[in-house]
């Protein structure tokens, strides 16, 4: 007996990847964890598994930047200021 052939055996689907820089939005949890960056007066230090879980996101867009000495501090940008300002006006 042979064995029946499943049309999608074999084959991935195409990836639908949506990033952040491609114009996918950040989400809430993004935006709250900007937020906690730009109140930090120094760098900030991630603490959370939420922050580990956005900084992803945020560092793609080029809104943060990692401390080179300490990958756990993060630095606010220019770009990540005009993010939240923008933000803070439409709302």
């Amino acid at each position: 007996m042979s064995a029946r052939r499943i049309p999608y055996a074999g084959k991935m689907p195409e990836p639908n990847y949506q990033t952040v820089a491609n114009g996918a939005a950040m989400g809430p949890r993004g935006i709250a964890f900007l937020r906690r960056v730009a109140h930090a007066r120094k760098p900030y230090r991630m603490e959370l598994n939420a922050d580990r879980e956005a900084v992803g996101r945020a560092l793609v867009c080029g809104y943060v930047r990692r401390d080179v000495r300490d990958p756990e501090c993060i630095w606010m940008l220019g770009k990540g200021r005009e993010f939240l300002d923008r933000l803070m006006r439409c709302e």
